[in-house]
């Protein structure tokens, strides 16, 4: 088994939520937002004190993109790689992944999720780059609109 993974492990609804938002590298405060609650109520959902309402789950599905499904299985696996000292874990689930998946199989997931995250970090690089370019665009333009 490559290094770079760590482990596999069953989830249940609760941990599906956790593992997505933190996925996304979103906040309890962030996704409590969506879903128009506050930040304590989502944390009952999350640690499972709370059980998910249908309307929340399709709502998190939407946030999300997955199947609302997702929420309902026991079955789906959440893969956490490590890829050095310093670096912060990437955690994804792949649906079709088991204990029982081949050599083969499981460097395929690997390497698709290690290419995501590459694609999610180029992405967010290109945000902050169109966010900086946006606001020295605002600047320039409130320059000239407070010089006429």
């Amino acid at each position: 088994m490559d290094n770079k993974l760590k482990k596999v492990i069953e989830i249940t609804e609760n941990k599906v939520m956790k593992a997505l938002r933190e996925l996304n590298n979103y906040t309890q405060e962030y996704v409590a937002s969506f879903l128009d609650i506050n930040q304590n109520s989502y944390y009952k959902l999350e640690s499972g004190q709370t059980r998910l309402t249908v309307d929340r789950m399709k709502k998190l599905a939407e946030l999300y993109n997955v199947d609302p499904e997702v929420f309902l299985s026991n079955s789906i696996s959440v893969i956490h790689c490590n890829k050095g000292t310093g670096s912060n874990s990437n955690s994804g689930y792949i649906k079709t992944y088991t204990n029982s998946t081949n050599d083969e199989q499981k460097v395929f997931y690997e390497k698709l999720l290690s290419e995501k995250n590459e694609q999610i970090k180029i992405l967010h690089d290109q945000l902050i780059e169109l966010k900086q370019k946006e606001k020295r665009f605002l600047n320039m333009l409130e320059k000239i609109t407070s010089k006429a």
